[in-house]
């Protein structure tokens, strides 16, 4: 009701300004828009530890590569989010531009249901505080009571053809959301997780070299078993002299 007295003028009755509805549209679509990308970023921060995971599983007998597998992980996520970030901004700005629907039909009768009902004028008639319409909910309508009518209708009108096409915008989010984070997820594990990971081990040097090194783990092992050796022999030649010493004090 306010917006329409905002943009009231010299037109027709019940005549219903573009901009009018293109206003609360978007300022509708604005109160929810952080709700997409707080999404997002919990999806791929949750698919990146899932990869991480994975990847440390895959590297458990070769340490040497975690750092390289981990940078990759990390950096092929963050790029892709971005990206997609990018796309998730357009697609809500996209929503604010104007009121579109491929299903003309079925937007009108939605509409037409929701603004046909007798509710409203039945509440306000009997003076009831709320009433229940069919297709909303329950409505506050104790404020309606002394408004002018034709400004009432048309804010019913307005508000039951922002009703019926705000449906029609979550089931677009919703599914382009899924839809794209579902071939965005297949692309990165399937291609460019695996491209990066061959770049960065096997033609950047990353984690090939770092195989032949000895771990320290083996490098102790090794010292102890030099040393154990060392020990061995030294034992030899000493049991060897003890032995000829009994030889010759027999002789």
């Amino acid at each position: 009701m306010r917006v329409l007295q905002e943009s009231s003028g010299i037109q027709l009755p019940h005549f219903l300004p573009q901009y009018v509805f293109l206003y609360l549209l978007q300022q509708k679509v604005s109160s929810i828009s952080d709700l997409p990308i707080r999404f997002v970023n919990k999806v791929w921060g949750y698919l990146e530890d899932i990869c991480v995971k994975v990847l440390t599983d895959h590297c458990e007998n070769y340490p040497q590569l975690l750092a390289s597998m981990r940078k990759v992980a990390h950096n092929v996520i963050a790029k892709t989010k971005n990206k997609f970030l990018k796309r998730v901004v357009e697609m809500i700005e996209m929503e604010k531009i104007t009121g579109y629907t491929c299903d003309p039909d079925g937007f009108n009768a939605s509409w037409n249901q929701l603004k046909s009902t007798n509710l409203l004028s039945d509440a306000i008639t009997r003076r009831f505080e709320s009433a229940n319409i069919t297709g909303y909910g329950p409505a506050k309508v104790k404020h309606l009571f002394n408004a002018p009518a034709n400004l009432r209708d048309q804010a019913f009108n307005l508000k039951m053809r922002m009703t019926a096409y705000w449906e029609i915008v979550m089931k677009r989010m919703v599914d382009w959301l899924a839809l794209k984070l579902r071939f965005m997820i297949q692309k990165v594990v399937i291609k460019e997780m695996e491209t990066a990971l061959v770049k960065e081990v096997m033609l950047q040097g990353g984690g090939i070299e770092k195989m032949l090194d000895e771990p320290p783990s083996v490098a102790k092992k090794r010292e102890r078993l030099q040393r154990s050796i060392a020990s061995l022999k030294e034992s030899k030649e000493i049991i060897e002299q003890v032995m000829d010493d009994i030889l010759i004090t027999a002789d």
